[in-house]
Formats: structure tokens, sequence, C-alpha cells
């Protein structure tokens, strides 16, 4: 038994602690690893040793029951302490760590940090995760513990998506995609089948990432691929809720390729995908990622309104798009709701001028401002692009009213704007928001509709999926 105190000295503060060794215990055997008195003060140093590897066990139960248990719950706000814990453990001077044991503790400290990072919007926090997989790799080698490794190979690699994707770095999306090839290599759909279609998801979430990012279809289509290949694995009826995960990953691929063809079809088979997913993906039970499916289906309903000229689907989008925000919370996952908050106020700005509707479009420009104190620091050329569909969505309240100030408001927003492209875009990017805002130069004072710049002169962006 350990047993003491703390005791306080001005602003310091020690630990008087003894321990006692019991003797009549049934069954239990005598150590000759602690010496045998009954009271010390100097606890032995084998203690320390042995303590250290119980909370490095004890540390690695409890980041799983918040991380692997609660699976589609926001937990960033009982994460925070438990990280500052085991940091401080980590770096604890007392006792000796076992090297297998603290492997196993900087593998959950990585899950916690990927897990924050991501629901919290800190990219610090992703990036600690990365390294201390990367230290982990260095302990579980392929020859050793192949399991292991594959499975530190796998988050290493979600660490690198999620921070790639929203850096837009294609670096570190191709660090990612390696990562889960390499896991890939290890695990076998006979014998590790969950962890192997796992593996085939987050590559395929990869390719889905880079192949927007680059513009490829070939990287799509082999996202697709990668899906179809996990889907094969899990079944609606043999593991429902990783089947409905990668049934959204599915679609935001789909509603990726269906953005950038004429028709309509891989649209809708996006939209059949989320509705299949939202079946067993409920706010009850796994709320995070039902307000991710919301958004999701909000998205694809938005462009598949847009290209159908139906207002019908574009209010469908503006419900879903309030449905996710219910989870999707400032306060609980700054990046998502302000993604969620974008695709919003898209989706009102369509319906404000389909139906010269300027309450709808002032509403659009209430949702892209309420995100503009988050975005500004984390993600600066959102902002910046946000600012642009400020302007855009002022140009057309102007030509609606014939107020010319809303000219005022919308060059003052290009000017935000080109104060960020100056620090992160191409010379030739800058040169044509220049363009741009000589044109808003020029307009401004014309309130007569056809001399008035119109929305489609601006920079356009698209929808903001999620995928998991």
């Amino acid at each position: 038994m350990i047993w003491g105190s703390v005791v306080s000295s001005g602003d310091k503060s020690y630990m008087r602690l003894y321990w006692t060794p019991s003797r009549e215990v049934s069954g239990a055997k005598a150590s000759d690893r602690y010496q045998p008195q009954t009271e010390t003060l100097a606890l032995p140093e084998a203690f320390w040793s042995d303590l250290k590897q119980i909370l490095g066990l004890l540390t690695q139960t409890r980041i799983a029951a918040l991380t692997v248990d609660q699976h589609g719950h926001y937990v960033a706000d009982k994460l925070a302490p438990l990280i500052a814990q085991v940091r401080a453990l980590i770096e604890s001077k007392e006792g000796v760590w076992n090297s297998e044991t603290l492997a196993g503790v900087r593998f959950s400290l990585a899950t916690a940090l990927l897990y924050y990072g991501e629901q919290s919007g800190k990219n610090e926090s992703l990036a600690e995760s990365i390294e201390l997989y990367r230290k982990v790799l260095d302990e579980w080698t392929r020859e050793r513990v192949p399991l292991d490794w594959a499975m530190t190979q796998n988050n290493l690699g979600l660490a690198l998506e999620t921070l790639g994707a929203r850096e837009n770095s294609t670096e570190q999306l191709e660090g990612a995609a390696a990562a889960f090839g390499e896991a890939l290599k290890v695990l076998n759909r006979e014998r590790d089948s969950h962890l192997w279609a796992m593996a085939q998801n987050n590559l395929g979430l990869t390719l889905k990432t880079l192949g927007q990012h680059a513009n490829n279809t070939e990287q799509l289509e082999g996202a697709i691929a990668a899906f179809g290949e996990a889907l094969n694995v899990f079944t609606r009826e043999r593991d429902s809720h990783r089947w409905a995960m990668v049934q959204n990953n599915l679609g935001v691929t789909l509603a990726t390729l269906g953005q950038r063809e004429t028709g309509t079809a891989r649209l809708d088979e996006a939209v059949a995908a989320y509705r299949r997913a939202l079946e067993e993906l409920t706010r009850q039970r796994v709320p995070m990622e039902w307000g991710e499916l919301e958004n999701n289906l909000g998205v694809a309903l938005k462009i598949l309104g847009e290209r159908k000229n139906d207002t019908e689907q574009l209010k469908q989008a503006v419900a879903a798009f309030h449905e996710a925000t219910k989870e999707l919370t400032h306060e609980r996952v700054p990046p998502l709701w302000a993604a969620t908050k974008r695709n919003l106020g898209d989706a009102l700005k369509l319906i404000g001028e389909r139906e010269s509707d300027e309450a709808q479009l002032e509403a659009a420009i209430t949702a892209y401002r309420e995100t503009l104190d988050y975005t500004r620091a984390q993600m600066p050329l959102d902002w910046a692009q946000t600012q642009l569909d400020i302007a855009s969505t002022y140009t057309e309240l102007c030509a609606m009213s014939c107020k010319s100030q809303y000219l005022d408001y919308a060059l003052a927003a290009v000017d935000g704007a080109l104060d960020e492209y100056r620090k992160h875009k191409t010379a030739s990017d800058v040169e044509k928001l220049e363009q741009i805002r000589n044109q808003f130069l020029g307009a401004k004072g014309i309130v007569a509709r056809s001399a008035i710049a119109r929305p489609g002169l601006l920079p356009g962006r698209p929808p903001l999926p999620v995928a998991k």
C-alpha cells in the first residue's frame, strides 16, 4: 500500500509518501525487488519504475475509452486535460520507462492529439501527433511487431491526411498515401480483414483529397475503387457503423466527380450514399458523424439544385446545413462549423439570386461573416475566399436594390482578400484579383444594373464536404 500526503510550504509542495508491504495476503509471494521495511520516506527506485509502467497502461486505457469507444462523439474537452497529464508522465524523471510501455504511451498520446487536433482545429496538435507516431515507428518495427507497425503507419497516415487537407499540402497528403500503402503491405484481407478494410478506406480518403486538390480524375477513381474494397468487408449486416462511414466517404468522392461532370448521375449517387449512411449514423448514436453527414448531404443537394435550377433542392440543402450546425458548433469543432456555415451561405446566395430575394442574400452574408474571426488565423486562404464570396453577394444586392453603398462593402471585402493573396498566392492570382478590384472601382457610383460588376467576375470555390 502506498499512502501519504502533499505538504505545502509557500509556493512549493512536495510529497510525503510511505509504503507498507503486506505480509498476510493469502496466495501472495514476497518479492526481493523492494526492501522489507514497513515504512520509509525514500521509496526504492524500482518502485517508481514499476509505478511508471502501471500508469502507462492506465493511460492507454483512458485514451482508448475516449477515442475508440467514443468515436463519433465530441471528446476534445475531455482529451485536453488528459493530454497534459500524459505529457507530464512521459517527461517525468522518476523511474525508468520500459521501452515497450513508452512506445504504447506515445502511440496513445499521438492518437489523443489526432482526435483533439481534428475536432479543435489546432494544427499544432496534429503536427505533434505526426512526430510522436514517427517515434513509435522507431520502436515498433515491421520486423519485430508487424501488426503494431502497420497500425501506427495507418494512424500516421490519418494525421498527415487531416493536416494536409487543412493546409493544402500535397507533400503531406502524398506522405499519408505512402503510410497507408505501407500498412497494406502487412495487413492481410483474410487474416486482418477489419484492419485491412480500414486502411483501404483511409487510402481512399487520401486519394479523394489529393484528387480534389490536383483536379485529378484518376486519383478520384482510385479512391472509389479503394472504398469498394472496404465495402467488400464492411457490409451493413456485419458492421453497420463502418459500412455507413465508408458510404459517406464514397458519397464525398462521387459528389466531387459529379461537380466536374456535366450530368447529374454521380451527384444523385452521392445523395443516395449519404441517405443510406444517415439510416445508420443517427444523431443519437454518433452525433458528430451525423452532423458531418448532414453537411455532406447539403453540399450534394446544393450542387444538384444549382445545376438543375431547382430551388426546392437548394432549400433542402439549407435545411441540411442547419441540421449539421446543431452538432458541428463553433465551440466544439470550429473547422467543420466554419465549412458548414460557408456552405450555408452559398446555398442562401443561390436562392436569393434565383428568387431575387434580398433577405436571402443578406442571410448569406451573415453566414459568411460568422466564419471570418476563426478562419483568418487558422485558414487564411479560406478567409480570403470567404471575403470574395461576401463581395460577390454584395454586388448581387447592389444590382437588385440600386444601392451603391453595397459596392463599397464589396470593395472592402476584395481589399481584405487581396491582403492575404499577396502573402500566399502567386503573382498571376494577385494580378487577376487586382483587375477585379479595378472593375469595382470603375463601377462605383454607377447604379444601372447592366454596368454593375456581376458575381461571375469573382473567383469561385468548391463547396466544402467532410470525409472521415
